[in-house]
């Protein structure tokens, strides 16, 4: 760059002042500019001049044009409107149109749609422009609504197409093509249509210079063919585009390609091939992927490896890749450890007698930590792969009961997942998928040539149906085999469990028989020891005929004495009584008290008369409400509503005592609690979030018990300050007030049924323990518009904690 700069300058310095020094001016500011130099606005400036003073209307659009996008891209736009508006006043509407399109591109580019939108229509108005402008004002419009995913783009890029056809513009031909497959391919779902735009695309291509754009047209093409299943053409197409993309120098794309095929070939078990290009993808990346991405390629080549039973490579592979924390690493390594033969793992430092408690311990741990992973998509899979792998460790060690809890898990995430991909039309294919062709002006097409392309769609569609309905069939046998093994992990687990019950009697058998002997051994004891005793009577019964006289006088004188002690017991129980009273009515005030009011509070009023009003700066606030409430107090009656109000209320009370959390009040069939008050808690975010979960949680399990007996709920949640404290003199009620508690409160009324709707505030306290769903904007009642959450239940962190003993305890019931 600095030897270019150097060169141009000494240009500079013999050129003439004609056009061909404006072009030079121009280029040594593009060189200043890609060094993020001030300097290029000089030089752009200064050929922005001589353009002017030559009058050549071609280099003034050229410098302002330059200058003008200078200006917007260092956020200068009100420069950037000069330069346009100077461009705006030549006499070509052409150049007028191009800039004022330049202008729109800048503003799509930073994200601003609408003001991208108003800069292209003043370009469609232009009079007289040509019908390459307008066809690129139309393709322009097409590109931004595309980026909208709103379909008005399918009637600007149709637009658009037929003015380019009309020039025989064939690179924009292509373009608008390509962009019509993705259309139909992302917003229709129909890859019928999407395959023919790609296809005429790529037909258009083979005519003009290689370049970025016709090798990701290629692999659009193939990602289509691969969605229908038609995985030779996939394969075919994504080694077309591979090749362009190296020859172009394009690493970054080139890797993706290589990932794709050997994903492709590892589906269908071409281990050899999925190994090449893995390594071929090392290779490329070895000098700019970043660490986690070289743990991620070196797990691939591991698993692949693995696959092939060649675990002493899998192991040398993956410990290129340790120490680590990528749950893909650890729950390889949890894997090798548990199938490799000892003699390998000792090669490798690893005690064979070790080897299923260190695959129990890394498989477990990259279960906790997918927990963490922010894609759903992606910690789905990843859930449903780890806890197939750990059923067959729990299997492998004779462990039933987890094995059968951890592969039943495995197939509801699995039949989950296959759901999600069926929802996504993937099959939507006839027989033109298979045969397509270019329709070319002259339309040559013979009769004959038309019958033999029917028969090969014939064909084609027959094949497609059979190959369709061979995947059924591998489907169900799949899900036949994942069902026998189910029953066979169940079975085992029964029987287990039941040996371990019939060991537990025999070992109460044996302790009652022993407990039995002991007895029989105690009462011959007794027997031996009441015969003594019998003896010592007799002598006993002397010295007692001895003592009564003595105690006749003793007698005499204690009644006299107990006389007087009876009237001091009298005395002192009476004032015991009194004090016991007086205690436990001050205790049963306190009591009441500290029922309606935080104990710091009541202490404070105990002492002073009055307690003083306190802000928090930090708590947060949760509101839930039973969504049918009216429609469940029609089928009941008072006495019975009221009741399940107050089981219901109760269970809430008990559930954020559990998490430090101050009930404020109910209001109706409205509940309130804060957390981080009176006392203040750096975990009342996340403590509320977690008693909102076992709210929600309950009232699931309430309603599956009771039905149409009890009530739904919605709950909503925000962090912030409020000022808490007492109100009025008679009946105290402890009260918080501030912004936060109607944002809680409209929190709760944008609510679901069912659902916990999260702030933005609290969202970002705690985003990094729970996973959430982002419901963009919603107006709220006197707040505007606010950013809002649904808190994901079943991706929280430690959701599947209990799932090993659930299902040993469902075992131990039966």
């Amino acid at each position: 760059m600095g030897r270019i700069k150097f060169s141009l300058l000494g240009e500079l310095k013999t050129a003439r002042e004609d056009t061909s020094k404006v072009v030079l001016l121009v280029r040594i500011g593009n060189n200043y500019k890609r060094l993020q130099s001030p300097k290029a606005a000089t030089y752009y400036l200064q050929g922005t001049a001589l353009a002017e003073k030559l009058r050549v209307p071609h280099y003034i659009f050229l410098t302002n044009e330059t200058m003008r996008s200078f200006s917007f891209g260092e956020k200068d736009y009100a420069a950037a409107e000069r330069f346009l508006a100077r461009t705006q006043a030549l006499a070509d509407v052409n150049l007028r149109c191009q800039s004022l399109m330049a202008e729109g591109y800048d503003y799509y580019l930073i994200g601003d749609y609408d003001r991208a939108f108003d800069y292209y229509f003043k370009a469609q108005k232009l009079p007289g422009i040509s019908i390459k402008s307008a066809s690129m004002t139309n393709f322009y419009i097409g590109s931004t609504y595309y980026a909208k995913k709103d379909t008005a783009s399918f009637r600007y890029y149709k637009t658009a197409l037929a003015g380019f056809t009309k020039i025989n513009d064939r690179s924009f031909m292509r373009r608008v093509d390509q962009n019509l497959g993705g259309l139909y391919m992302s917003l229709k779902r129909d890859l019928k249509t999407a395959m023919r735009y790609f296809q005429q695309a790529v037909d258009l291509g083979r005519n003009l210079p290689e370049d970025n754009s016709s090798a990701g047209l290629t692999q659009s093409l193939a990602v289509v063919y691969q969605a229908t299943g038609d995985t030779l053409r996939a394969l075919t197409y994504y080694a077309e585009a591979l090749r362009t993309f190296k020859k172009l120098g394009d690493s970054n794309s080139a890797l993706v390609l290589l990932d794709r095929m050997s994903n492709l070939h590892f589906e269908h078990k071409d281990y050899d091939q999925a190994l090449k290009e893995s390594l071929n993808a090392l290779e490329l990346s070895a000098n700019t992927a970043t660490k986690e991405q070289l743990e991620n390629r070196y797990n691939t080549i591991a698993w692949i490896y693995y696959s092939k039973k060649d675990y002493q490579n899998a192991l040398s592979y993956l410990q290129k890749a340790l120490p680590s924390k990528n749950v893909n690493v650890l729950g390889t390594l949890g894997s090798i450890y548990r199938d490799a033969p000892g003699d390998i793992l000792k090669k490798a430092g690893v005690d064979p007698a070790n080897r299923y408690s260190l695959a129990q311990s890394y498989l477990e741990e990259s279960l906790r930590l997918i927990a963490n992973t922010k894609n759903r998509d992606s910690s789905s899979y990843l859930y449903r792969e780890a806890y197939q792998e750990l059923s067959l460790l729990y299997e492998k060690t004779k462990d039933y009961p987890k094995a059968y809890a951890t592969f039943n898990r495995y197939i509801t995430l699995k039949d989950s997942l296959a759901r999600v991909n069926n929802n996504q039309e993937y099959v939507k294919i006839v027989a033109e998928s298979k045969h397509f062709h270019t329709e070319d002006s002259l339309k040559l097409q013979q009769q004959s040539a038309k019958a033999k392309l029917d028969r090969q769609t014939l064909i084609a569609t027959q094949q497609k149906q059979a190959l369709l309905l061979n995947q059924q069939q591998l489907t169900l046998v799949g899900k036949e085999k994942d069902l026998q093994k189910l029953n066979y992990l169940k079975t085992h687990a029964f029987l287990q469990l039941e040996q371990g019950k019939r060991k537990a009697r025999e070992q109460e058998l044996n302790t009652a028989l022993q407990a039995q002997k002991l007895s029989e051994t105690t009462l011959l004891l007794q027997k031996s020891e009441l015969s003594a005793q019998q003896n010592k009577g007799r002598i006993f019964m002397v010295g007692i005929a001895c003592l009564l006289l003595l105690s006749f006088f003793i007698g005499k004188n204690y009644l006299n004495q107990r006389q007087s002690n009876r009237l001091l017991t009298k005395a002192y129980t009476e004032i015991s009584n009194a004090n016991t009273q007086i205690s436990f009515e001050k205790q049963r005030s306190d009591n009441l008290l500290l029922n309606i009011l935080p104990a710091d509070v009541a202490e404070e009023l105990k002492e002073k008369g009055t307690a003083n009003a306190r802000l928090f700066e930090e708590v947060t606030v949760l509101f839930t409400d039973f969504v049918n409430f009216t429609t469940v107090s029609e089928q009941l009656t008072p006495e019975e509503l009221v009741a399940e109000l107050h089981f219901c209320f109760m269970a809430f009370d008990k559930i954020i005592s559990q998490y430090n959390i101050e009930k404020i009040k109910t209001i109706g069939d409205a509940y309130l609690a804060v957390g981080g008050l009176p006392t203040a808690d750096n975990l009342h975010a996340e403590n509320v979030v977690k008693a909102s979960l076992d709210i929600a949680a309950f009232i699931r399990e309430r309603k599956a018990n009771l039905g149409d007996k009890t009530f739904n709920i919605r709950i909503g949640i925000h962090s912030g300050s409020v000022v808490a404290g007492i109100v009025g003199v008679k009946k105290f009620a402890y009260d918080i007030w501030g912004d936060t508690v109607n944002t809680a409160a409209r929190m709760e009324q944008n609510s679901l049924s069912g659902k916990i709707n999260v702030s933005e505030t609290t969202y970002n306290l705690v985003k990094n323990t729970f996973a959430f769903t982002h419901r963009g904007e919603i107006e709220a009642k006197n707040k505007g518009a606010l950013k809002m959450y649904f808190l994901d239940e079943a991706d929280t962190p430690g959701s599947d904690t209990n799932i090993l003993s659930a299902a040993t305890l469902e075992y131990t019931a039966k």
